[in-house]
């Protein structure tokens, strides 16, 4: 989701994940559990943070910020993991399926 974010936006992120244990796959891919990603702007983020503190079933847990920079930069407990240009991650989402059709691929019998 971040990455589909900074490639339809042309804006970079900076994140930095906690593991907390998890693999690190799974940490990035999971698609489990009722989570969503929401940006919002640093002069509303007072106003946001009241909003959904106000309601203790609805924990938020900040991440990261978006950028000027056009990277994508993802870090797990503060150990570099990612560091992207959006345009690489465009490329390479772009000609994911070209790139597969094209590979020699051997069939087994």
């Amino acid at each position: 989701a971040l990455a589909e974010s900074s490639m339809a936006s042309d804006h970079g992120i900076s994140v930095d994940l906690a593991a907390g244990g998890v693999r690190m796959d799974r940490l990035l891919f999971a698609e489990g559990g009722c989570r969503i990603v929401v940006s919002v702007k640093a002069e509303c983020v007072q106003a946001w943070e009241s909003l959904v503190g106000a309601a203790v079933d609805l924990p938020i847990t900040p991440i990261g910020v978006v950028t000027d920079q056009s990277s994508l930069v993802i870090k797990v407990d503060q150990r570099p993991c990612l560091d992207l240009s959006v345009q690489q991650c465009r490329d390479a989402h772009v000609m994911a399926l070209p790139r597969r059709i094209e590979a020699d691929v051997e069939v087994a019998k």
